[in-house]
């Protein structure tokens, strides 16, 4: 046991110095690093900067919608028959006007000949009839039975004519074909649908229902398109509107006009999303949509605190947004009128850190 404490001391004693020399050299390492960082000069970042006002905001709603072209119709035959002539290739570009369709006519064609030539007759007899009745050779009888003769095969030439006419379709408009699988000697009943035709226009219509109430708070006649795949903001400006209450929905269909350009994906038929103004305006703070940040459920802005010489401190402050939209963040509570935000740069900034104003944006109420 004599030996063993001797041994059970030095290792205390060893330990203890250890201790110390670990805790002065700490001391001495974090002195060293304090003294480093005051010696060494802090350069403030640039940001961009803009400064809190109060903007006129308007509440928006959010609903479905429809694009429908201004000319768009299913092309149908009105008589059966087997096709004969088909120019109607499917995607292919039409003219108004231009001869797609015709089913089998040559019956028509036969019967329009004989109808021509009973006509002709008809006609020749009518003549022959108004001569004789001016030299009081014929009775007003005998005048008025060659006339009717002559309407009734002129009424037969134009019947079937229109029956042919039925048995033809043209483009009544330009537009483009839709798919279809039809062939030249496929039979077609009637009112068979053959394709579609849409018009090939920059406009388009945009359908969309609002409820009563939506309606009655409805405010101005443009409307924001949100369109998928599309990054730019568009609008349409609103044309026209149900003159009554749908008895079903009890909503009201308005319609707006779209100027299409090249990159819009957009086909009737689509489904998008408008946004409209509703009720009357409120002031409210707007911000840049990227000077508000996000960390997990909390949103934040740096505000600009004045240092010296030009420079300031970025401090972060939690705010309220109750709304974004493709530009703009609507804060209602956190920042005070007259105050200066990080506009652009704030993603790389972290708090309390020294920044220079590098350009002043304009207000967010311009």
């Amino acid at each position: 046991m004599t030996k063993k404490k001797p041994l059970l001391n030095w290792s205390l004693t060893f330990i203890a110095i250890a201790s110390i020399g670990y805790g002065l050299y700490h001391y001495k390492s974090s002195e060293i690093k304090t003294a480093m960082a005051q010696t060494q000069p802090e350069f403030p970042s640039p940001i961009n900067a803009v400064t809190v006002d109060y903007s006129d905001y308007k509440e928006r709603v959010t609903v479905p919608a429809e694009i429908v072209a201004p000319e768009s119709l299913m092309l149908t035959n009105n008589f059966a028959g087997k096709i004969t002539y088909l120019d109607l290739q499917s995607g292919s570009v039409v003219k108004k006007g231009q001869k797609l369709l015709q089913v089998d006519i040559s019956e028509e064609l036969a019967q329009l000949k004989t109808a021509k030539a009973r006509s002709t007759l008809a006609n020749n007899e009518l003549a022959r009839a108004k001569e004789l009745h001016r030299k009081k050779l014929a009775s007003d009888a005998a005048l008025d039975q060659a006339q009717a003769d002559a309407q009734i095969n002129q009424a037969e030439v134009a019947r079937i004519q229109a029956i042919i006419s039925k048995k033809t379709i043209y483009a009544p408009f330009d537009g483009i074909v839709g798919l279809h699988t039809l062939s030249v000697g496929e039979y077609l009943a009637p009112n068979s649908q053959v394709a579609n035709l849409v018009t090939e226009q920059p406009l388009l219509w945009v359908d969309f229902d609002l409820s009563q109430v939506q309606s009655q708070r409805l405010s101005g006649d443009k409307v924001e398109m949100v369109i998928e795949n599309h990054p730019k903001t568009e609008f349409a400006n609103i044309i026209a509107k149900e003159p009554v209450v749908n008895a079903q929905t009890r909503g009201v269909k308005y319609r707006a006009e779209l100027q299409k350009t090249a990159d819009m994906n957009l086909s009737p038929g689509t489904f998008v999303e408008v946004k409209l103004q509703q009720g009357q305006s409120k002031p409210k703070i707007k911000l840049p949509k990227h000077a508000v940040l996000r960390q997990q459920s909390s949103r934040f802005v740096y505000v600009l605190v004045p240092e010296k010489e030009g420079t300031y401190r970025a401090q972060r402050r939690d705010v309220s947004v109750f709304q974004d939209d493709s530009e703009f963040s609507y804060v209602s509570s956190g920042l005070k009128v007259g105050e200066q935000v990080v506009s652009s740069g704030a993603f790389k900034l972290y708090p309390n850190q020294l920044v220079s104003i590098k350009q002043a944006d304009a207000q967010a109420t311009k």
